[in-house]
């Protein structure tokens, strides 16, 4: 069976308009990442507020 040609791209062989490109992208990814992450904890902690309060309402209740 013949092996695909690898293409090692080496990070001296990019140029710096490349090397900028691929930067902002990862940036771009980290942020979005960032931001789904502050609305779940968001959410979580809605959810454990309702809950927490649940809890209270049903402790007062008996």
């Amino acid at each position: 069976m013949a092996k695909g040609k690898r293409n090692n791209l080496m990070i001296e062989e990019l140029t710096s308009l490349e090397l900028a490109k691929i930067g902002l992208t990862l940036n771009v990814i980290g942020d979005i990442l960032g931001y789904i992450s502050i609305i779940k904890a968001e959410e979580e902690a809605a959810n454990l507020a309702t809950d927490n309060n649940k809890m209270s309402n049903n402790v007062a209740l008996k």
